[in-house]
């Protein structure tokens, strides 16, 4: 494993210098990275994710962080925007989208990471099932997206 949360969109900022999943220019540097891992014989995979409410609204681009409600979030702080239907088919794609960019990198794998974070049913009281339903649907088609 490379990297540990690296973010796939935008208003999901990191909090720790995290891999900015969701930016082209993230492909060649990946790129270089998996090239030399491989030639030592190494697999190299990556954690994507979207930080949900666990991050700070005013990183970044100063969006505000999203969550399944407005619950506030006690580490960070952050008082969350409740998803609507578009961010949600907007975060799925922004998925799929880094998978894509991982996969053009050559990484022989990926893991959706969602303990305590936007995709973890436990991390709001409020888990639509119709988000749940997509990101599952969207967690087979990202890793199958690697390994193809």
């Amino acid at each position: 494993m490379t990297a540990c949360s690296a973010a796939v969109s935008k208003d999901s900022p990191p909090v720790f210098n995290n891999i900015l999943a969701y930016k082209d220019e993230v492909v060649p540097w990946m790129k270089d990275l998996v090239d030399e891992c491989h030639e030592h014989g190494a697999k190299v995979m990556i954690q994507l994710t979207h930080l949900g409410r666990r991050t700070y609204w005013d990183k970044g681009d100063w969006l505000p962080a999203v969550s399944l409600s407005h619950e506030r979030e006690p580490s960070h702080r952050a008082f969350p925007k409740k998803l609507e239907n578009w961010d949600i088919e907007r975060i799925v794609r922004n998925f799929a989208d880094a998978a894509e960019r991982m996969k053009a990198a050559g990484l022989d794998g990926l893991e959706i990471e969602s303990y305590g974070y936007l995709m973890d049913p436990q991390s709001g009281r409020h888990s639509p099932t119709r988000w749940t339903a997509r990101m599952a649907a969207h967690s087979t088609i990202a890793c199958a997206s690697c390994s193809t």
